[in-house]
């Protein structure tokens, strides 16, 4: 795991593991960079991005199928390539319409 830079997916293992159990969908490429563009329409990121968070990737997902969700413990924090700036201000934006429900505040 310490040498893999980002580049090996467990997608499709757990998938595989998982989907007897429960219900198991995985977020297509075009949603994750639907995302991306909406936040970087927002403002600059402070690096270059790779990609969107995974909290903030499963906050959208779930906003698409519930009125609102409730959250815990996200930091806005870590790998650089996650615009952290514009994905804070996507989520504010969401607390003050109500979308978001902060636990930890």
């Amino acid at each position: 795991m310490i040498q893999r830079k980002g580049k090996v997916d467990f997608g499709e293992a757990l998938i595989s593991a998982y989907a007897q159990k429960c219900q198991v969908e995985r977020l297509t490429a075009q949603f994750r960079q639907s995302l991306l563009n909406e936040l970087l329409a927002l403002g600059s990121p402070m690096h270059r991005p790779r990609c969107v968070s995974s909290g903030t990737l499963a906050i959208a997902y779930f906003l698409v199928r519930f009125k609102y969700v409730h959250i815990a413990g996200f930091g806005f924090q870590g790998w650089k390539r996650h615009p952290w700036n514009l994905e804070k201000q996507f989520v504010e934006q969401l607390v003050a319409e109500k979308r978001v429900i902060l636990l930890d505040s």
